[in-house]
């Protein structure tokens, strides 16, 4: 199964982290199912409020 866009949210935590077998194997899947974009996003999540 292969998309056109592939989007890895939390990219910016796994620089300086060493990933275990799983997370290593399940990365790999994700970035080579990417047919056209790759897409990794990093930083912190922002949330918003919303008035009551």
């Amino acid at each position: 199964m292969d998309f056109s866009l592939v989007v890895i949210p939390g990219a910016g935590s796994l620089a300086g982290q060493e990933a275990d077998e799983e997370e290593a194997r399940l990365l790999y899947v994700a970035m080579t199912r990417a047919t056209e974009r790759l897409v990794f996003v990093g930083g912190e999540c922002v949330s918003r409020r919303t008035r009551q």
